[in-house]
């Protein structure tokens, strides 16, 4: 990431995020004041986060509302609803926002972090899913198995394998959980994304 004063792209105003999460389906309405609620009482995020509405990453994606909308439905269908547990879902969403840390977000890693105990994760499966690679042997197999195909399939997807979708298979998941896990890695691997090629910072 270039080292730059302000945005590639011209940003929306706030005023438009405001408007966005006031006509939002009531789901997202829900889903938003969640977010707000974890970002003022997280250990580690800044006292000022909750204005997401400042957040330049939100307010590039709020150039397109139908995008903006698809964008936060999908995070909220991937991480907080379906068949794997949320908290291995926020274990995956930690590695993979710890992954993007050339991006400079310092935001993300201490959200999950704080969600993945609110889902019941414990502190040291969250210290372990910061220092994944190094660490991933000491999680629980099953969660192992499942961040470490979430994080192949969002960062190295030519790399994945019939045996690697297979392994997540006998852990009796269907393939719609398979679906599940993919996506929940690729908001955070997508939302890096955005960030490194507008010179963003969530």
């Amino acid at each position: 990431m270039t080292t730059q004063t302000a945005p590639r792209i011209t940003i929306a105003p706030t005023s438009e995020i405001d408007r966005l999460d006031r006509e939002a389906p009531p789901v997202l309405q829900r889903h938003f004041e969640l977010i707000r609620h974890g970002l003022r009482h997280i250990p580690g995020v800044p006292p000022d986060a909750a204005r997401i509405e400042d957040a330049p990453t939100l307010r590039a994606l709020a150039l397109k509302p139908d995008i903006y909308y698809a964008w936060f439905l999908t995070e909220y269908h991937s991480a907080k609803e379906g068949e794997v547990d949320n908290a291995t879902k926020e274990l995956l969403a930690i590695a993979a926002s710890a992954r993007n840390e050339a991006d400079e977000n310092v935001l993300c890693t201490p959200y999950h972090a704080g969600a993945a105990v609110f889902e019941g994760a414990d502190d040291t499966a969250v210290a372990i899913a910061q220092d994944f690679e190094r660490r991933k042997h000491e999680l629980p197999e099953r969660q192992r198995i499942i961040v470490e195909f979430g994080l192949k399939a969002a960062y190295e997807p030519r790399a994945v394998t019939d045996e690697d979708v297979e392994r997540v298979r006998v852990l009796g998941l269907s393939d719609a959980a398979l679906v599940e896990i993919v996506s929940t890695a690729l908001i955070a691997h997508n939302l890096s994304a955005l960030n490194q090629v507008f010179d963003l910072t969530l």
